[in-house]
């Protein structure tokens, strides 16, 4: 919050009292972001250390809980975007082009994309979805070993 509020304060203010340390910060910002991702996997995995994923239903009731948890958002969202894109037709063909992409939250394979659709922030939504998909076969191959 300190962060978010110094940025802030340095753009609409013109303050530069925190600036070096704002510089810092998003300079190594990236360690942040795989270390949200890092403890994001170990929550998981401590929560669901008992969950048997090889059992259909066990997995059905995980995508589910995952998927209702992030796409009802995402897709308003998404949306909203779309219909703010709507007002700029030279844009349209582009936006079109990558609907489908952004429909099913792969834009974190394409980063050519990003910026088309003013949407590019969802890259943080599509590894997540990425990375939920994958969990359970992590969880797996995890109990395999002794």
């Amino acid at each position: 919050a300190f962060f978010h509020l110094s940025i802030h304060f340095n753009i609409h203010l013109n303050g530069n009292i925190v600036i070096e340390m704002v510089d810092r910060v998003i300079s190594v910002g990236a360690i942040f972001m795989v270390g949200f991702f890092m403890l994001s996997g170990f929550v998981l995995q401590y929560h669901y250390r008992e969950t048997d994923f090889s059992d259909k239903n066990n997995l059905k009731k995980f995508y589910r809980k995952r998927f209702f948890c992030i796409y009802p958002a995402y897709f308003v969202f998404l949306m909203i975007i779309f219909s703010f894109r709507l007002s700029f037709p030279d844009t349209l063909p582009k936006v079109f082009a990558i609907l489908g992409c952004e429909f099913f939250c792969l834009q974190t394979f394409f980063p050519t994309t990003f910026n088309i659709c003013g949407n590019g922030g969802t890259w943080f939504i599509s590894v997540m979805v990425f990375l939920y998909f994958l969990f359970p076969l992590i969880s797996i191959i995890l109990k395999l070993r002794p």
